[in-house]
């Protein structure tokens, strides 16, 4: 498992349906297992958000993304706030982009996590 980074990207995944992609976390995951969460981790050394973002998603799912955006950076207060811990790095952010997939599921492979599925706003 990779260490608490400063930097971290994640992902709201749209299929053409406009159903949301979301990842189940293992049982053992660190951070909120068994839960459902949005594609991403954390930004390597040398990377751009956007790099970063991108090879997570390749790592994590394999798609092919297009309309990629970023929309909403998330500093350490607001984290520390949501997270109500204190020992978070004081320079922490996540970027989070939204971005459009084929909506084929069949592409879809999951090496990280514990599966997948699509949510619609009913």
């Amino acid at each position: 498992m990779k260490t608490l980074g400063k930097k971290f990207s994640g992902g709201l995944i749209i299929d053409p349906k406009e159903r949301l992609l979301l990842q189940r976390k293992d049982e053992d995951y660190i951070y909120w297992p068994n839960y459902w969460s949005i594609f991403g981790g954390g930004i390597e050394s040398g990377e751009n958000e956007l790099k970063g973002f991108l090879r997570e998603m390749r790592e994590e799912n394999r798609l092919t993304l297009s309309n990629i955006k970023l929309f909403y950076v998330q500093r350490a207060p607001e984290l520390t706030k949501i997270c109500q811990r204190n020992d978070l790095p004081k320079k922490i952010g996540i970027y989070y982009f939204a971005a459009r997939f084929d909506g084929d599921l069949k592409k879809i492979r999951i090496d990280e996590g514990a599966g997948f599925s699509v949510f619609t706003e009913a």
